[in-house]
């Protein structure tokens, strides 16, 4: 039964907000899937994670699909936990950066971004993707994700050897 404490009512106001983003993920999702359907030349057809759960339908008679409260709550789970793999990751990447004998990555990453600004003007999604333009950036943190994976169950097989710059 629910008490109004402070720290309840608190509790209660953070998860209204976080339902609303959600449900406002949601809602712009179904807008998008609605959208791809009426033009058939859309290159985003089925992308989309959001959009892939709001078309899955269930494995029964009736081929239902998600009820928006499972969604919310597929959505919800996938939200959180991206968050916190994310920050888990720069975390320890940064705790490992900070160690004195890391200093020289540190200065590699910082020229990385200067270049990356003056060079580029800036970061775009086709700079990120570029191997060769954050290589030290992307060696860091394929090393701290090595020794501190966010989701450390997951099996893991070598399939070729890595040497960093």
């Amino acid at each position: 039964q629910w008490v109004p404490t402070k720290r309840n009512r608190q509790y209660k106001k953070s998860l209204k907000k976080l339902n609303d983003i959600v449900f406002s993920m949601m809602d712009s999702g179904k807008k998008r899937l609605k959208e791809n359907r009426l033009n058939t030349n859309a290159t985003t057809k089925g992308q989309d994670l959001l959009e892939m759960l709001l078309a899955a339908r269930y494995d029964d008679a009736e081929n239902t699909k998600l009820t928006d409260q499972e969604l919310r709550d597929e959505v919800m789970t996938l939200f959180l936990a991206g968050h916190e793999s994310t920050a888990n990751t720069l975390s320890w990447t940064l705790w490992y950066l900070s160690d004195p004998a890391n200093l020289h990555w540190q200065d590699k990453i910082v020229a990385e971004y200067h270049k990356v600004q003056t060079e580029f003007g800036g970061f775009t999604p086709q700079i990120l993707e570029d191997p060769d333009v954050m290589k030290h950036t992307r060696v860091v943190l394929c090393e701290a994700l090595r020794l501190r994976p966010p989701a450390y169950c997951v099996d893991r097989e070598v399939q070729q050897d890595v040497v960093g710059p």
